[in-house]
């Protein structure tokens, strides 16, 4: 049987999906927007996470869609203008081992 696999971790706000973002090391969940048209987007979660993740026998990732988190549809840059590391973990559960 085929299991569903989580997407990003976002809300909509008006028009706008946002994405939920750590920004390194501090206790705060940051926003991000989509990438404008034309500008390179960022990943929800880096694309490394998922070869070593997977090689090491972890799960943290096993409960998401990598095609999605991998898509590079993200501004670089928080809605403060932090630049983030990774999207927080969401409905699959955590995305981290230190989460």
């Amino acid at each position: 049987m085929h299991e569903a696999k989580y997407g990003v971790n976002s809300i909509t706000v008006g028009a706008a999906e946002l994405l939920l973002a750590a920004a390194g090391g501090g206790s705060a969940v940051h926003l991000a927007r989509l990438a404008e048209a034309g500008v390179v987007g960022q990943s929800a979660v880096p694309a490394d996470r998922f070869p070593a993740e997977m090689a090491q026998g972890l799960t943290e990732l096993a409960n998401y869609d990598p095609a999605v988190l991998l898509a590079p549809r993200w501004s670089q840059t928080t809605l403060c203008g932090l630049a983030w590391v990774e999207m927080v973990g969401g409905d699959g559960g955590s995305i981290s081992p230190w989460d």
